[in-house]
């Protein structure tokens, strides 16, 4: 696997150690990375808005605190890239915390607590291991192969399945318990009886209902509300803030 990751803060020192301890602990997993360093977010965007292969990087560790154009700022434009690479807000105050969690961060670094780096790559690491792992089915007499992280949702209607996913819809036979069983390894949660949804598009649990990032609305039922809350929590503390 290789990587080409971007870091992104005003302090030069930390910029330089962060990257070559990233750099270290992916080393040390088999992953070969590629990584350019930018002291602005202006100077990030032109970079990235300019690369030919669109996104034009996988992570991105961004600092929150910077002159000119905040992580915030910067991290709201990434959103509408090609290939939206993953945001890792990093951030040496404490208070910020709370309001990155409206930006839908990967994860969350304090500049006073790098022990938890090595974390926070295991993590990068898994979810690109997922997009390459594909959940496969037989809708419309082809066979389907989708990227399992790319999955929104599965609803199921009159004994028929209904995929939703970030490159298509597709709808075959098969029991929605079966299903769970199959992505047991991975971070869904049933919800209801008719749904099983993919926690990585969660942006928010309520009561009764589920509100993912691309706008979806999915319900919940009450005798599953506990589990619901219980599964997305586990998922969240995974970011470790």
């Amino acid at each position: 696997m290789k990587l080409k990751i971007i870091f992104c803060d005003d302090d030069a020192v930390f910029l330089n150690y962060l990257r070559e301890r990233t750099g270290e602990i992916l080393s040390g997993m088999g992953v070969e990375t590629e990584t350019a360093v930018y002291s602005c977010g202006e100077e990030l965007m032109a970079e990235l808005r300019g690369a030919q292969d669109g996104g034009g990087a996988d992570v991105v560790f961004l600092d929150i605190d910077m002159p000119g154009m905040s992580g915030f700022e910067a991290a709201e434009m990434l959103r509408d890239l090609p290939g939206k690479p993953l945001v890792l807000f990093v951030t040496g105050m404490d208070d910020l915390v709370y309001d990155a969690f409206s930006y839908q961060p990967f994860w969350f670094l304090r500049k006073t607590d790098l022990g938890r780096l090595p974390e926070a790559a295991e993590k990068i690491v898994r979810h690109f291991e997922e997009q390459e792992r594909f959940f496969c089915f037989e809708a419309g007499g082809r066979k389907v192969r989708v990227p399992v992280g790319e999955i929104f949702y599965f609803e199921i209607r009159n004994h028929e399945v209904t995929v939703y996913a970030e490159s298509g819809t597709w709808k075959y036979r098969e029991k929605l318990a079966g299903i769970e069983e199959r992505l047991r390894q991975y971070d869904f949660v049933r919800c209801h009886a008719g749904f099983l949804v993919n926690c990585r598009h969660i942006a928010l649990v309520s009561k009764g209902e589920i509100r993912l990032r691309q706008g979806s609305v999915i319900p919940v039922s009450r005798n599953r509300q506990k589990e619901t809350e219980r599964k997305f929590m586990e998922y969240m503390r995974g970011m470790r803030l």
